[in-house]
């Protein structure tokens, strides 16, 4: 069974989550608890989207870029 995940993609997906999860962390410990308005939600939803796009266009290329046409006509 072949793989797409190799160790540098691997470690790339364990870091980017990590420091998701830091940013996250990090905001809520400056702020501390509070209400979260229907603006802020917005903001951190279409920041965490667009995050996580960007990695998948990433990887799209990424992917793309290292196989040939017959592999990536098959995916």
């Amino acid at each position: 069974m072949s793989s797409v995940g190799t160790p540098l993609l691997w470690s790339l997906f364990a870091t980017f989550v990590a420091l998701a999860i830091a940013i996250d962390f990090f905001a809520l410990n400056k702020q501390g608890a509070h209400k979260v308005s229907m603006r802020e939600a917005l903001v951190w939803s279409l920041i965490w989207v667009a995050a996580s796009a960007a990695f998948a266009a990433w990887m799209w290329w990424h992917l793309a870029s290292s196989a040939d046409e017959a592999n990536c006509a098959r995916r």
